[in-house]
């Protein structure tokens, strides 16, 4: 439930600040009076007794960057004023209302380093003083501290884990604007905000198999995660047309498998992904895609691949270019997974217990080729497959993981796997539907909406004109507005939907790379990030509008421009200035 309350006192100068938070809290109330932040300000953490050590240099990381934020990188919203409005705050009487103290405390010292779903808390309580200090509330947290520090120029930040501070402390940087002259000031004081997010799992997926991404792109990607309340990064790190990872038992896998000499991701690079995601909130989980999207192994390890990159017509083998899918009923391959998994997972545990197996787009034509299985019979390839994926995933529990998997392999092969087993839904509502009746927990992101890559047309070239005019096959573009009409939970009764544990936005990389990624992806995705935070409807239970959203969405990009993300615009700027004034009218 969204709550917003907006004091009487607000002026039309200060509306537009009115809800200026992405994703919305869940409830967020505020008034509007001004108040600053300045260098002066001391930033301190209470942290419990017995808290361990690398949670509590996570925090005080988290409000290192915080603080930086702040006082640095802060928006002057000329944007979203009209033209000539001075729209600065006097500076008046600035001393008797500047923040003296932050206070962050943790409640709770019982956390581990990689929670699961259900160990999971990212619930989160915030105020903002206003220049007669700290309103009352119906927080007892907070009496109790106002008993301890005092209801005078001081911010608190409450919350029971790590998760919830880094939470909580992104939110804070969004409260507060830059003075053209000189200064930090927040317009909405007091403010009191009570929040927690509706999905545990909020993801982005990102191929790089398909194009080469140095670790900056991606950690760049994980700081606009951040930014937009994401705490999964779905690491898709190797498919059909590359294998950019390490893997220190089986060097050749990228020293032939990569594109060129020296472009992987060594297990310092890994690991420096996996802490910097960690820092901000986000945990990390890997997909080695198989049996399907494979070829690249066979680079290394031919005899493990059946069809390999048969051309021209790789149309009855494949999906796309190069074919090869893991022999199946194979005691080479699996070998090779024993071996694999216990190289590349045990690094990965510390920082995320799950990883992901792919399963999706296994071609059954392939398997004519196969020596162990030679038929296209879906009967035939069944029973191999689920042997396959029972050798895979015993694999991967045996070092301390749960497995992913796509969507196809149980509804469309119809293997019968445990229900620890957590199922991606791509393709639709009755996937998900599909997935959940079956009694598995799942992650949506239906390529109708949440697809990021789709819209750019046809990267395949063609020797007619016969595919006039080359549209992709997802397209047209999901636009923010597409992927914000998109409810992961749709058409489940409520018992199904506690089967939901979030969503997935989706980049693959046919024709997207380091260059195009930042205005590719945001703050597209962000519109996803919120429904994933704040859930697609509103405190009255109705979908949360557009008119509602675009100004504050606008805001988080002018915010992320100014961060380094080169994210694109969502509408013309004259819009912003004329709030309201580009809405399309009910009867035209």
């Amino acid at each position: 439930m969204v709550v917003l309350k907006i004091s009487f006192l607000a002026t039309l100068m200060f509306a537009k600040y009115a809800a200026a938070i992405w994703p919305i809290p869940a409830s967020y109330e505020h008034g509007s009076e001004v108040v600053w932040i300045d260098r002066t300000t001391k930033w301190e953490f209470d942290c419990p007794n017995g808290l361990d050590p690398l949670i509590d240099r996570r925090v005080r990381r988290a409000i290192d960057r915080a603080k930086h934020t702040t006082l640095n990188k802060q928006l002057v919203p000329w944007k979203f004023k009209p033209p000539g409005v001075d729209f600065d705050p006097p500076t008046d009487g600035r001393y008797h209302s500047t923040i003296r103290r932050v206070i962050i405390q943790q409640l709770s010292s019982n956390e581990t380093r990689a929670p699961a779903y259900e160990q999971m808390d990212e619930s989160y309580e915030l105020y903002l003083p206003g220049p007669k200090g700290i309103q009352s509330t119906d927080s007892e947290l907070l009496e109790t501290l106002i008993q301890k520090y005092g209801r005078m120029s001081i911010a608190y930040i409450i919350a029971p884990k790590s998760a919830g501070l880094i939470q909580a402390l992104t939110t804070f940087s969004q409260l507060f604007y830059a003075h053209t002259k000189n200064g930090v000031y927040s317009p909405l004081a007091p403010v009191a905000i009570k929040d927690k997010p509706k999905f545990v799992h909020r993801g982005v997926n990102l191929d790089t198999s398909r194009q080469w991404y140095p670790k900056a792109a991606i950690l760049r990607v994980i700081d606009g995660m951040a930014w937009n309340k994401f705490n999964r990064l779905h690491f898709h790190v190797t498919d059909s047309q590359s294998w950019p990872l390490e893997v220190p038992s089986m060097p050749e896998l990228a020293l032939k498998g990569a594109y060129y000499k020296g472009l992987h991701y060594s297990t310092s690079d890994v690991q420096d992904i996996y802490m910097y995601a960690e820092d901000r909130g986000i945990q990390v989980i890997m997909e080695i895609d198989m049996p399907g999207h494979t070829s690249s192994i066979g680079l290394a390890y031919p005899t493990l691949i059946t069809g390999q990159n048969i051309q021209p017509l790789w149309t009855n083998v494949a999906a796309q270019p190069p074919s090869g899918h893991l022999k199946l009923n194979n005691t080479n391959v699996e070998d090779f997974l024993t071996s694999l998994f216990n190289d590349v997972v045990p690094r990965l545990i510390p920082y995320c217990k799950y990883f992901h197996t792919g399963g999706d787009e296994v071609n059954k034509n392939i398997y004519l080729l196969d020596e162990g299985v030679k038929s296209a019979d879906h009967a035939v390839i069944k029973p191999y497959l689920e042997r396959f994926l029972k050798h895979a995933h015993d694999a991967v529990r045996k070092n301390g993981a749960t497995p992913f998997v796509w969507e196809e392999m149980v509804l469309d092969w119809g293997v019968d796997l445990p229900k620890d087993v957590i199922v991606q839904a791509w393709l639709g509502d009755e996937s998900v539907k599909g997935a959940v009746t079956k009694g598995y927990r799942v992650i949506a992101g239906t390529y109708q909406n949440w697809y990021l890559d789709c819209g750019n047309g046809q990267w395949l070239d063609f020797h007619n004109d016969s595919f006039y005019p080359y549209n992709d096959w997802c397209g047209p573009k999901k636009n923010w507005r597409a992927m914000y009409s998109y409810d992961p939970a749709n058409g489940l009764s409520a018992g199904q939907a506690k089967l939901v544990l979030g969503g997935e936005v989706h980049i693959w990389s046919e024709q997207i790379d380091e260059y195009s990624i930042d205005s590719t992806v945001w703050p597209r995705a962000g519109a996803a990030g919120e429904v994933l935070w704040s859930g697609r409807r509103d405190a009255q239970g109705k979908n949360r509008t557009f008119s509602d959203a675009s100004p504050r969405l606008a805001e988080i990009r002018e915010r992320m421009v100014n961060w380094g993300i080169a994210a694109s615009p969502i509408m013309q700027l004259w819009c912003h200035q004329h709030d309201g004034d580009c809405q399309y009218p009910d009867t035209a």
